[in-house]
C-alpha cells in the first residue's frame, strides 16, 4: 500500500511539471509574437496606419479587444478599439452639443425634450456610417445616424 502511494504521488507530481512546462512554452510564444506594450504586431501596424500622429497612446486589453486612448491634434481624448487581429471595430471622439449634426441636435431637442443639455460621441465604425450616441441629461443613452434617424448600436466596451 505504502508503494502504492509512493507510486501515486510521483506520478502526479511528474504530470503537474509536465503540465507548466507546456504552459510556459505557451506563454512565452505569446509573449515572442507581441511587442510595443503588449501589444500583437497586427494592431500596431493597424494602429499605426490609422492614426500615424497619435502620441503616447495608453494601451489596455479587455474582452477580447485591445484598446487605445490618446489626444488627438484638437486634444479631445480619443478611444479606439480593436480586435486581436488589428482590425479596428470603432472609434468614440467625443462631443460637446454644438457639435452634432443639426439634424441630430433638432432630433434630441424635439424628440427627447434634452433642450441642448446633452453630450456624447461620433462613433466611426469601419465600412459603416458615422454614428451619434447622445447621452441625455436623464442619464440615458440614444443612437443617430447623421440625418438625426434613430438607430439601434450595442456599444460593447
Amino acid at each position: 500500500m505504502k508503494k502504492f502511494l509512493i507510486g501515486i504521488f510521483i506520478l502526479s507530481g511528474t504530470t503537474l511539471f509536465a503540465q507548466d512546462y507546456r504552459g510556459d512554452q505557451k506563454k512565452n510564444m505569446y509573449q515572442d509574437n507581441r511587442s510595443n506594450n503588449g501589444r500583437p504586431e497586427e494592431v500596431r501596424r493597424s494602429f499605426d496606419r490609422d492614426y500615424p500622429n497619435a502620441q503616447n497612446a495608453q494601451w489596455n486589453n479587455s474582452n477580447g479587444q485591445w484598446h487605445a486612448s490618446f489626444r488627438d491634434q484638437n486634444n479631445k481624448n480619443i478611444e479606439t478599439y480593436y480586435d486581436y487581429n488589428g482590425r479596428r471595430i470603432d472609434t468614440h471622439t467625443p462631443y460637446d452639443q454644438n457639435e452634432f449634426p443639426s439634424n441630430v441636435r433638432d432630433r434630441a431637442d424635439r424628440r427627447y425634450n434634452a433642450n441642448g443639455n446633452y453630450n456624447g460621441y461620433r462613433i466611426d465604425r469601419p465600412d459603416n456610417e458615422p454614428l451619434f450616441q447622445l447621452k441625455i441629461e436623464s442619464g440615458r443613452s440614444i443612437y443617430m445616424n447623421e440625418n438625426g434617424k434613430k438607430r439601434k448600436y450595442k456599444d460593447r466596451h
